[in-house]
């Protein structure tokens, strides 16, 4: 081989050997770019599957507010359907029993009439022996007929005693649903009063009591924050001085930079400067 040859041959082996290094950093640094992104990717989902098990829970919290809303709600028109239906079985019942009361007077009327006819068939007995036969049958009858009377009045006596007593029990029924309509009414008062907003969901805020006003029974607290921080009535805040947790206050008034809340649930005297926060 010439020297020209064998030079050709030392420069393709040197330009192999530079290609293969080439190539193996090459893939070495792809391999590390795919590692450095699969981690990166396992730490971005991790990160979504926490926040989106955060998001499902307080969705689940909100639906059970909710849920719990409806259904004290719905027992309050049921229990208001029961008391319209009673209220009309108990007319439909004092209707009935007057109709029975006028029925009885009726009875007792005829009564008195079927006892004169008695009393006039005995007397024309006694002068008009030769119709005997007659003026018995006749007694026999109306004698029958006074027993089918009373009989028919004690029936109705039983009957309006009868009456009298599902009357006394609707209006014990009657009595005991108005209670627990007042009950539950009571329940979703005290619900809305603890802070609950149906559908409202409240943004996480750390105020700062600025001041602490008392009129009448209610004590009035004026915080840090207000519509430029998001607040809006009805908003809750949990109030607390270092450790110690001291009431929760309900926002009722709402300007730019600050808001007034009602303290509804105190444990310890709220004062100024004490902290404030909600979804504590």
């Amino acid at each position: 081989m010439s020297p020209i040859g064998r030079v050709f041959v030392i420069i393709n082996l040197i330009l192999s050997v530079a290609f293969v290094a080439f190539a193996g950093n090459l893939l070495q640094n792809g391999e590390s770019y795919r590692k450095d992104f699969l981690a990166e990717q396992a730490a971005h989902e991790k990160t979504k599957k926490e926040k989106d098990q955060v998001i499902a829970k307080l969705q689940a919290d909100l639906q059970s507010k909710k849920s719990d809303y409806t259904v004290a709600h719905g027992q309050v028109l049921n229990l208001q359907n029961q008391i319209k239906m009673l209220q009309q079985e108990l007319k439909d019942a004092k209707d009935t029993n007057a109709q029975n009361v006028a029925s009885l007077k009726d009875i007792k009327a005829n009564l008195d009439v079927l006892k004169t006819d008695v009393d006039k068939a005995r007397e024309e007995n006694k002068n008009l022996r030769e119709k005997e036969a007659a003026a018995q049958k006749a007694r026999e009858d109306a004698e029958n007929a006074r027993l089918a009377l009373e009989e028919q009045v004690a029936s109705l006596k039983n009957e309006i005693a009868k009456l009298n007593d599902k009357i006394a029990t609707h209006e014990a029924t009657i009595a005991k649903l108005e209670n627990d309509k007042e009950n539950l009414n009571a329940q979703v008062a005290m619900a809305v009063a603890q802070g609950f907003v149906p559908g409202r969901p409240q943004k996480d805020l750390d105020a700062l009591v600025m001041a602490v006003n008392k009129v009448l029974d209610t004590t009035l607290v004026t915080l840090s924050v207000g519509k430029d921080d998001g607040v809006a009535k009805g908003y809750t805040f949990d109030i607390y001085r270092g450790g110690s947790y001291k009431a929760r206050a309900q926002v009722i008034d709402v300007d730019n930079k600050s808001c007034v809340a009602r303290v509804v649930n105190a444990r310890l005297k709220v004062a100024k400067g004490d902290r404030a926060k909600t979804n504590l």
